[in-house]
């Protein structure tokens, strides 16, 4: 199932947005603009690709337009919990480029993941794509050797 997933160096466009996996568990997202409801979904479809639960994300907000209620709605409605089942670790997010606005646009993501999961969200913002990641990969493995990072 693994070997169609999108890349870094050929990822999934999903409207003026990119994703791609770094490994089955660390899911990367590119955004660059307002997020539309529909993008939410197939972003979650996308996610689901991996056959495993998410244990790490990297999301590049940057270029991020508008995260509005629909898109937050449309996150609900899509029930993403089956990407965070089958583990109990908490789930990484790694955040490049969040000015004030848009790491509050972040709690209000990681407060659905709370309510659509008893994991608990760790969220890290660091400086670079290459770094986030390093970091959400070596997360993912820690998780997968049985440490909690």
């Amino acid at each position: 199932m693994t070997a169609s997933l999108p890349t870094a160096d050929n990822p999934r466009e999903i409207g003026s947005h990119r994703v791609y996996f770094v490994s089955p568990p660390v899911l990367v997202t590119i955004y660059h603009g307002d997020v539309s409801p529909e993008e939410i979904t197939q972003l979650i479809d996308t996610a689901r690709l991996a056959g495993v639960s998410i244990v790490a994300t990297v999301a590049d907000l940057g270029a991020l337009g508008s995260f509005g209620a629909d898109a937050r709605k449309a996150m609900l409605d899509a029930r993403p919990s089956d990407l965070l089942e089958g583990t109990d670790a908490d789930v990484g997010v790694f955040v490049v480029n969040a000015d004030v606005v848009r790491r509050a646009v972040m709690t209000l993501v990681t407060t659905a993941i709370r309510l659509l999961s008893k994991r608990r969200v760790r969220v890290r913002y660091v400086e670079t794509i290459a770094e986030a990641e390093a970091q959400a990969q070596a997360y993912a493995e820690a998780i997968a050797a049985g440490e909690r990072p």
